[in-house]
């Protein structure tokens, strides 16, 4: 399966408050899991404004994101140290600002937070979504392991705007199907959990409203449950509603597989064919060859050899009839295949081109020295 691509995990932490200066972050299989800013316990998050743009998925690329914290400091101004908590690979295009003005981000050393535990409920659970909304375990499950940034930030008194925007990649995941005799759904289903647990530990939180996109026609699910509008979903809150809000879209499977499935096989049978037709006609094209040449020449050897290069022939004909047929009904499915998928197919079209090599290599040496031995009668 290709790989596909793809969830940065990504979080604002307090720095200035060493038990706090963690966050929920794991190696994803096809992504990294993105999490919440934490707050300081001085500072008010007025609202919350989070937007997710999913459809960059439909060419299996990241997705856009984009965190907007309306912030409300009681005293004086204040010099905050932050750090912003991404997974093994980090994201791109990584931008904070306060208000208009873009603040500069570095590497954390990893001395200086490696071995701090995780608080647990920042933690995505392990469970994966799956589009009809219940958890499910299938596959590969999560680790922890980080990287963070850190950056600095002059908060004035008052109200004032912090704001992430990134690019993080989704991960992709095999949902089971019942339909399906490999028990994985043709389609992968991407997952991309949003920490928002740490947003509690702000002096008080005064809503958050999630907006997030979809490729059109796309199924999706989403927990806590976002209200869809075409390919829009919405989340109005008054708190934090969740440890995590869980995102899952997936590509409806439509009948293109169904007839690319056809179509190929079909034409890998035509291949199975054509070897033996292709042994019979080089042997005669042979035959006639040698049948020019007086014997104990030098290409009387080509009698033998000939024909079992043939053979070989169809045999390597079969193997790359299996590669075509393969990749011609992945192709269908236009980067968007499960990582399961097709394991089970690949594996009984194998079984089925074992017998037939063992048929392929004998028989088409056969036919093909009958074809060299018709035309020197």
């Amino acid at each position: 399966m290709r790989s596909l691509a793809v969830a940065c995990a990504v979080a604002l932490v307090g720095f200035s408050l060493p038990a706090s200066a963690r966050a929920d972050i794991g190696p994803r299989w096809w992504g990294d899991r993105p999490a919440e800013p934490q707050g300081l316990q001085e500072v008010d998050i007025t609202h919350q404004d989070l937007t997710i743009d999913l459809r960059p998925l439909a060419a299996v690329q990241s997705a856009h994101v984009e965190a907007v914290y309306r912030l409300h400091n009681p005293g004086a101004a204040r010099k905050l140290d932050l750090v912003f908590v991404s997974g093994v690979q980090g994201v791109t295009d990584f931008q904070v600002r306060l208000g208009d003005r873009l603040l500069e981000s570095r590497p954390l050393p990893r001395k200086r937070w490696h071995g701090q535990e995780l608080p647990k409920s920042w933690q995505p659970p392990p469970p994966k979504l799956g589009i009809d909304g219940e958890a499910y375990f299938m596959g590969n499950q999560i680790s922890t392991e980080v990287e963070l940034l850190e950056f600095s930030v002059e908060l004035p008194p008052g109200a004032s705007t912090l704001s992430a925007r990134y690019r993080a990649r989704a991960w992709g995941s095999a949902e089971p199907s019942s339909t399906e005799s490999n028990g994985s759904y043709p389609t992968v289903t991407w997952q991309f959990p949003y920490v928002l647990a740490p947003a509690r530990e702000w002096k008080s939180f005064g809503g958050l409203d999630v907006t997030v996109y979809v490729p059109e026609g796309w199924q999706s699910a989403s927990v806590p449950a976002l209200h869809r509008e075409g390919s829009v979903l919405h989340g109005n809150f008054g708190n934090v509603p969740a440890d995590t809000l869980m995102l899952a879209a997936r590509a409806p499977v439509g009948p293109e597989l169904g007839r690319a499935t056809n179509l190929f096989l079909g034409l890998y049978a035509l291949i199975v064919v054509a070897g033996g037709i292709l042994c019979w006609g080089g042997g005669r094209l042979l035959g006639r060859f040698l049948a020019n040449h007086p014997a104990g020449s030098k290409f009387r050897p080509l009698s033998v050899g000939g024909p079992a290069l043939l053979s070989l022939l169809w045999g390597a004909l079969i193997i790359w009839g299996l590669h075509f047929t393969r990749r011609g009904i992945l192709g269908s499915l236009a980067g968007q295949e499960s990582p399961y998928f097709f394991n089970q197919d690949i594996l009984d079209l194998a079984c089925l081109a074992i017998p037939q090599l063992l048929i392929a290599l004998p028989g088409g040496f056969l036919l093909a020295w009958r074809g060299v031995r018709a035309t020197r009668r």
